[in-house]
């Protein structure tokens, strides 16, 4: 996971011919947390799908579909396996 904060502030014064004088002030911050990729396993392989190349987020969810699919045909033949034995 990426992580990032971030803080700024500013200030300021000065005079208006009819308005007077006047003075400001602001603070403000903010948190970021992004993932930097995805672990992927096929089998005994395991791979790494960085979001921060380009597609590299996009390309994981194009495979999802893909992935599933092999997921769910191979617990098909894990079943029908066990039913034969």
């Amino acid at each position: 996971m990426g992580f990032s904060i971030a803080f700024g502030s500013g200030g300021g014064e000065g005079d208006a011919p009819q308005q007077g004088h006047g003075e400001g002030m602001g603070l403000g911050g903010g948190i970021g947390i992004e993932p930097i990729g995805f672990l992927v396993s096929r089998g005994a392989e395991i791979s790494f799908i960085s979001t921060r190349a380009k597609g590299g987020l996009s390309s994981a969810f194009e495979k999802a579909p893909e992935l599933l699919d092999k997921f769910l045909q191979q617990q098909k033949m894990k079943k029908e396996e066990a039913v034969e034995v």
